[in-house]
């Protein structure tokens, strides 16, 4: 059994570091362990040039022509993993720092459970030291409504528990499920990604958080608040998703929502955010959008 890790990064190489050093020490390594350099334009290149070569876990580094966004480094990374023949595969940010024990508990996990009936295992997510319940899910859909519940702070006192969504934040997916259901949507650019695809990997088996395995997530809460730039793609993929799984009535009342949101915000600019992902989803538009590039001022 074989297990690739695969990393994406854009840009952030001081917390790269801390997080191949996590890597670099596990009490047991992966057997391959990827790193997706999406066209950074700091050091990151010239560091992971030296790092590779470095210790005795077997590294790769794929540097992109251009930044193809959290989802095309994923699909890339995920693609080479299973080329390398990978049963299992990890994923992760460039700010997720595994605990040292995490993937010694991960082979003991995957070699204890049915590989036909689970989709993906992950991790218990840590965020200054708390739980971050935002990054497991359950989904409970009405006929009006899509909603992702977080799984509990009490389930979290258990071994271990299932969920139906996950965020891409130590999470390692099972090859026979991506054989069926396939790899992330490469055309996403960023976020919504990891929703639609432990949508479809829920759908094939279960999938089971293991509470043992640690990760400490340094995320930045700035990038959740207000508008910006990347709640365009938020909007579009939502809508693009609810399209993919034929969910009519969330895509329309979405639309509905977006226009409120735009109409209350009483900015033109925001209001013509909301409608630029309705357009999009409308004609199928996917990948990056010139108009809200990585940085781009919203209001």
């Amino acid at each position: 059994m074989k297990i690739a890790a695969v990393i994406v990064t854009y840009n952030r190489l001081d917390m790269l570091k801390e997080v191949l050093d996590a890597f670099d020490n596990q009490i047991k390594q992966p057997d391959y362990l990827i790193v997706v350099n999406n066209a950074s334009t700091d050091n990151t290149s010239e560091f992971l040039e030296l790092w590779s070569k470095r210790g005795s876990m077997s590294k790769i580094v794929i540097t992109t022509s251009e930044n193809i966004g959290g989802s095309g480094g994923f699909y890339v990374g995920t693609e080479k993993a299973i080329q390398l023949g990978a049963d299992w595969i990890w994923v992760s940010d460039d700010d997720a720092i595994p605990n040292l024990d995490v993937f010694a508990k991960a082979y003991e996990h995957i070699n204890n459970i049915n590989w036909n009936e689970v989709s993906a295992i992950c991790t218990e997510v840590r965020t200054n030291g708390e739980i971050s319940l935002s990054n497991r899910s359950i989904r409970k859909n009405s006929f009006f409504k899509f909603k992702l519940i977080h799984v509990p702070a009490i389930e979290y006192e258990n071994r271990s528990f299932e969920c139906d969504n996950f965020s891409y934040v130590g999470v390692l997916m099972n090859k026979l499920a991506l054989d069926k259901v396939g790899l992330i949507n490469k055309d996403y650019f960023i976020w919504r990604d990891d929703v639609e695809h432990s949508w479809r990997l829920s759908e094939w088996g279960k999938i089971v958080c293991y509470t043992d395995m640690i990760v400490d997530h340094r995320v930045n809460s700035d990038d959740y608040k207000g508008v910006s730039w990347k709640t365009y793609y938020a909007y579009r993929n939502d809508l693009l998703m609810f399209k993919s799984h034929k969910k009519k009535i969330f895509y329309y009342l979405k639309i509905i929502v977006a226009i409120m949101r735009g109409i209350f915000s009483k900015k033109r600019k925001i209001l013509k955010l909301y409608i630029d992902a309705i357009h999009a989803a409308q004609m199928n538009e996917k990948g990056v959008n010139s108009k809200y590039q990585p940085g781009t001022k919203v209001v």
